[in-house]
């Protein structure tokens, strides 16, 4: 009773884009908190050797250094995923 070419067409699977959304938000968020981590660590090896040469904690430091940071990464992280999901959807 079903037309020939409707019926390959029940046969294939739904395709889902979630899973492809997903991906790039994942892959948004850890470019945007990699780049941010570059840069709060990147920019700071001479005040960990200045740190460490005179026998100073170096890990308080760059634990007080990421809290900081932690809500600029938040911010870069959502506008980088922002941006993706718009171009995705606009």
């Amino acid at each position: 009773t079903n037309p020939t070419p409707l019926l390959q067409r029940c046969v294939l699977p739904l395709q889902d884009q979630f899973l492809t959304i997903g991906t790039f938000a994942t892959w948004a968020i850890s470019f945007a908190g990699m780049v941010e981590g570059i840069n709060t660590f990147g920019l700071e090896q001479v005040v960990y050797w200045r740190h460490a040469s005179r026998g100073l904690h170096t890990i308080p430091y760059f634990i007080a250094k990421i809290f900081t940071d932690l809500p600029r990464m938040v911010l870069d992280a959502a506008l980088f995923m922002f941006a993706l999901l718009g171009g995705y959807f606009g």
